[in-house]
């Protein structure tokens, strides 16, 4: 449970910093009702501790001209574990592969991909369909974004 590593003002502090990385140290402080320097010991705990990992930004990539999304899922015909990773090795070097997971269920490795046009994913698909441990592969092109986030909310109302 997460109340083991946090308290509520750790949920808060990266809450806030989930919505804005970026955000001044002293409107932080300020919403938070303590110093910036407690602020400052705090995400340097939580960095120590690997509980921040990075800070990153969120980019409009549709403004850049990335306006394909898409998920496809791959079945393998034998989940051995030297194909699966080879298979997952090939995927890590396209760009436009962002996510790859291996997977339970009917499926064995699920790819989001973000790309400039839904031909260049059908190329990228095509590539994986052809190796000859792969029996199906399954895509579908994304249409409208509801939400996205990083992660559940962790300063949730006392329970």
């Amino acid at each position: 449970m997460a109340d083991q590593y946090l308290d509520r003002l750790d949920r808060k502090i990266l809450d806030s910093l989930t919505s804005d990385s970026k955000g001044s140290q002293k409107l932080l402080s300020a919403s938070l009702g303590i110093s910036e320097p407690s602020i400052t010991k705090r995400k340097r705990d939580l960095e120590g501790k690997k509980i921040i990992k990075n800070y990153s930004i969120n980019i409009g990539y549709d403004r850049i001209g990335y306006t394909t999304n898409a998920v496809t899922l791959v079945k393998l015909k034998v989940q051995k574990n030297e194909v699966i990773n080879a298979i997952v090795a090939e995927l890590l070097k396209i760009n436009d592969a962002i996510e790859v997971y291996t997977v339970f269920g009917e499926w064995d490795i699920f790819v989001r991909w973000m790309s400039t046009s839904p031909a260049r994913v059908s190329e990228f698909v095509q590539l994986i369909s052809e190796n000859e441990s792969v029996a199906h592969t399954q895509t579908v092109q994304l249409a409208s974004e509801h939400k996205r986030v990083h992660g559940p909310k962790l300063n949730l109302a006392e329970e």
